[in-house]
């Protein structure tokens, strides 16, 4: 996942649009890797840091991700970029196929059934952050996991308390839904371009947590557009201008 560093950010959300896991894979296959080592003295969980004085390493990619994975309590082949991996040729998956040294196949799965407690965590939808902003309705159709991941991200950036203290507004988000007369409307995705015309729009799918944050903005009364950062990056591709 590393790897996704050495290109252009214009390359890295095309890839976010058309298969995250398939372009990773690939990226892989592309960019051998010789070495991977995987710090984890400290895991980073939901809302606090755990001290697990960890460090794995190998010359395969795929086998160190799968033993990082099954430490963390999951199984590697349900993380599909690293499956893909493995099915292009670029690693060994099966733990049962992995040589281990400094510990063992069944402590390392043993040891993972009590991480995952620690791992597997609700994540904080936007229902839940917007609880107490009671002056913003939230109209939620069919929503994909990536646009809600976005407008939790883009709401904890804005902040609760300043969103609260904005007019009436709803935020609108997934395929279905549909805008809220006598308010304003921030209406999230391409899903819903029908309704581009009945408030703030946000372009793109998924929508990208800038462009939505802008458009919360918009609503408050804090900036008067949005500047899209896909818009941005086309332009930059097309003139051929560093960072594309």
């Amino acid at each position: 996942k590393n790897m996704w560093g050495v290109i252009g950010p214009t390359q890295r959300r095309l890839g976010h649009l058309n298969s995250l896991n398939w372009t990773l894979a690939e990226l892989n296959r592309i960019l051998r890797v010789r070495l991977t080592i995987i710090e984890g003295l400290i895991g980073v969980g939901y809302s606090d840091a755990f001290p697990l004085g960890l460090i794995i390493a190998g010359d395969d990619p795929v086998a160190t991700d799968a033993v990082a994975c099954l430490r963390m309590g999951f199984n590697p082949t349900s993380i599909e970029h690293i499956r893909y991996a493995h099915e292009l040729g670029l690693g060994e998956i099966d733990p049962k196929k992995i040589e281990l040294v400094g510990t063992t196949l069944d402590q390392l799965v043993k040891d993972g059934k009590a991480a995952r407690k620690i791992f597997v965590m609700p994540l904080a939808k936007p229902a839940r952050l917007l609880k107490q902003a009671r002056n913003v309705k939230l109209v939620q159709g069919d929503v994909c996991s990536g646009c809600e991941k976005k407008l939790s991200i883009a709401i904890k950036k804005i902040g609760v308390k300043n969103i609260a203290k904005g007019p009436k507004m709803a935020i609108v988000i997934g395929r279905g839904a549909k805008p809220v007369e006598g308010r304003i409307n921030v209406i999230i995705g391409r899903c819903l371009q029908d309704y581009r015309d009945r408030g703030v729009f946000v372009d793109y799918c998924p929508a990208y947590d800038p462009d939505i944050q802008q458009a919360i903005e918009v609503a408050l009364g804090k900036r008067e557009t949005i500047t899209y950062l896909w818009d941005e990056l086309e332009q930059k591709m097309e003139k051929g201008l560093p960072g594309a």
